[in-house]
Formats: structure tokens, C-alpha cells, sequence
């Protein structure tokens, strides 16, 4: 990981009209809301909010922030435990682990390196994550703690605490901790950076990963996502509490997430670029407006004469359910290679295997990634071109 050179400009001054609202992370009013013509906006679990997306950025640290209500409910998970599911937690324990191992800082090397190393996961989901990295890392002993698991396994390979973080008492502190998609979705990030600052050793080190500030993604979708932090948004976080922020990247197992490195300060300066939040506003206003004109778009490809089944039960398609409904409207069913994992749909699902393809068209509802290999698959079941349908955002 490369340190940036540039030192942070304090202050860029916005074209836009203000939203009136004070960043909570710089206590800058230079802000501005970014707004669509959406009528619902989606919590990450896919519930729906009765009201449209609200995100507010700041035009000094570049954040962007959540400002949908946040509901009560209890999240609706999914098993977990799906292929893809277990696929990714596999991945992101590979990340963590060669993370470390290739770290420059020379005290969280030694720190790996020691027999009886503790490290703390905080947001465990199915602790699938901790168990793969666990069997990477046999010496480590790892704590994992979630307060709504998907599932918990049966195990003593590593200790499971359900209960939450911000209200539980360790007995002890840890040399790493580590969280994945989890920071943007605490209402006060200083508070809890505070506490992993407290529960941290003198040595240890914090590893964060939330979704990255750039590109823009259709993580900025999700309501419950309070915070799209910069580098520069949340090295100020850091400062606050005693940390710092050692080495940034991009997460090896997904392009859409940035790893930050943090640890207790002790006096060493990582400088960052110089933000463009201008430009970083343009590109988060343009995606929203992509998705807003998405509906009208895939009107022009839909066939009324033909079913349309949607391929893929998962955040992508709930997505399309919440800031497409006209195109989800035409949607008969659901297909997936396998219902395991699948979240929740007012739609019959059918597994892809069991589909005769007639004269359907279809509608890929999966990330841009995968995209290729769904419609390389979708052709060699007996779909044309024809009715294949790719949205563009």
C-alpha cells in the first residue's frame, strides 16, 4: 500500500444550492443534497421505506450522508449459507489475512506473529468469516460478535458472543480488530471508533472496511447507509479518538470496498490526496439520475406480448424491485441456480435448473461483474439475444 502525498485542502467552496445541513463528521454547512425522483428507497436488507433515498454530501471532507429515517424492524436476513455467501466470507478472510502478512508497519507484523494473538471481529453475520480466517491462521485466537446472526454454527474453534458491540464488556483487550461493512451503518462513528480505540492494544491495530468513496456505486442505494466515508472523512473521525490511519487500499475481494489500516496515534503523519468532493459530487448526483431514468430505459427493450422473468434473488434485484417498479411490475417469477441463500421476494422463485425456456425474456438482475457469465449462461440454456435484457446501471 502507497502512501499519498498531497496534504488535504480544508475548504472548497460548492456551486450547488446547500441542503442547509452541518456535516457531522467536519461540521462543515458547505453541503448539498443530492435528490431523485424515486418514491421508496431501500434499507440494505431489503426493506422498503416509504419515502424517497435522501443523501446529503459534503463539499470539505467529500462524506456523503444518510438522511432516510431509520425503521426499527428487526433486519430480514437470509440464510447465509449459500455458495456465493460462503464464497465471499472465504475471500474476505483471505483479505484480512494478507493484509496483514504484507503490512509494512513492522509492530502489527510482530503483533500477527505472536501465539496467543487475540483479535475481534465486530459484525460476525453467520461467522463464517472468523471460522475461514481461523483455519488460515490456526495460532490466532478470535472472538467474533454479532447481535442478529444469520445462523450460528456449532463450534469451538473460535469464541461467539451474540449481544452488541457498542454495550458489551470485554474481559480483556485485542492485538486486531477487524469489521467489514459495518462503520457506514453506525449513526455515531466517532463513539465507535472510541470504543475499538479503548478495546485495542498499545501495538494492535483496526482494520475497517466499508464501501469505497470512489467509483460511485450502487451502494449509495441503500438507505441504512449513514455514512460513504473518504479517506479524508474519516482519518478526521480518527483523529478524534486517539487513532490513526497507517495505509489504505482496495479490497482484494471487492473492487467496491476500501480496507483502512488504523491504529492507537503515535505521532506519525499519513497524508492524503487532496479530495475533489466537486467532482465526487457530480459522479454520486449522475448515478442516482442513471438509476431514476432506468425504469423509462428498459421500458423501450420489454416485449408486453412475452413473460419477463428476473435472473437473481438477491440485493441487486431488490434494488431493481425498489427504484425500478414499473419494470419489476412485469416481472412473473424469479429464477436462481439455487433458492439456498435467496432473499425475500413477492414473487414465485424457480431454481434455473428446472426453467423451460419458451419465449421469456429475461432480466439480469446481478451486479455488472457477473453480468457476461450470467448472459454467456443464459445463451447456452437456449435464450437469443433478444431476450436477454442487461440493465445499464
Amino acid at each position: 500500500m502507497q502512501k499519498n502525498r498531497t496534504r488535504h485542502n480544508q475548504h472548497i467552496s460548492s456551486p450547488f444550492e446547500t441542503a442547509g445541513i452541518s456535516c457531522s463528521i467536519c461540521q462543515s454547512n458547505n453541503t448539498a443534497s443530492i435528490t431523485t425522483s424515486m418514491t421508496y428507497a431501500m434499507r440494505s436488507d431489503g426493506l422498503l421505506l416509504n419515502e424517497p433515498l435522501a443523501k446529503v454530501h459534503c463539499f470539505n471532507c467529500g462524506v456523503l450522508l444518510g438522511r432516510n429515517n431509520q425503521p426499527e424492524q428487526a433486519y430480514l436476513r437470509s440464510s447465509g449459507n449459500s455458495e456465493f455467501d460462503l464464497k465471499r466470507h472465504q475471500a474476505v478472510a483471505n483479505g484480512i489475512a494478507n493484509l496483514l502478512e504484507t503490512s509494512s508497519n513492522q509492530s502489527i507484523l510482530s503483533t500477527l506473529c505472536k501465539s496467543d494473538a487475540r483479535v475481534l471481529e465486530i459484525g460476525g453475520a453467520n461467522f463464517a468469516t472468523a471460522l475461514a480466517l481461523k483455519k488460515l491462521k490456526p495460532h490466532l485466537q478470535i472472538t467474533s460478535i454479532e447481535p442478529s446472526p444469520e445462523q450460528v454454527p456449532e463450534t469451538n474453534d473460535i469464541d461467539i458472543i451474540i449481544d452488541t458491540f457498542s454495550t458489551k464488556h470485554f474481559k480483556h483487550k485485542f492485538d486486531i480488530i477487524f469489521s467489514n461493512n459495518v462503520i457506514e451503518h453506525i449513526a455515531d462513528t466517532r463513539a465507535f471508533l472510541k470504543q475499538c480505540r479503548e478495546m485495542i492494544e498499545p501495538s494492535g491495530c483496526l482494520i475497517v472496511c466499508c464501501p469505497a468513496h470512489t467509483p460511485a456505486s450502487n451502494e449509495l442505494l441503500f438507505s441504512d447507509h449513514l455514512y460513504h466515508f473518504t479517506p479524508q472523512s474519516l482519518a478526521l473521525c480518527c483523529q478524534a479518538v486517539g487513532l490513526e490511519l497507517v495505509a489504505q487500499q482496495v479490497a482484494g475481494w471487492d473492487t467496491l470496498t476500501q480496507v483502512y489500516l488504523l491504529r492507537p496515534t503515535t505521532g506519525g503523519q499519513y497524508q492524503l490526496e487532496e479530495p475533489k468532493p466537486t467532482q465526487l459530487f457530480q459522479v454520486r448526483r449522475r448515478l442516482l439520475a442513471e438509476w431514476s431514468k432506468q425504469d423509462t430505459l428498459l421500458k423501450s427493450q420489454l416485449d408486453a406480448s412475452r413473460p419477463l422473468l428476473l435472473f437473481g434473488a438477491g440485493e441487486f434485484s431488490q434494488l431493481i424491485r425498489t427504484y425500478l417498479p414499473k419494470t419489476y411490475a412485469k416481472v412473473s417469477a424469479i429464477t436462481v441456480d439455487s433458492v439456498l441463500g435467496a432473499r425475500q421476494f413477492d414473487k414465485p422463485i424457480i431454481e434455473f435448473g428446472q426453467l423451460r425456456v419458451t419465449n421469456q425474456q429475461i432480466l439480469i438482475g446481478l451486479n455488472p461483474s457477473v453480468r457476461p457469465a450470467v448472459e454467456q449462461k443464459l445463451s447456452a440454456a437456449g435464450f437469443n439475444q433478444s431476450q436477454i435484457i442487461v440493465p445499464t446501471v
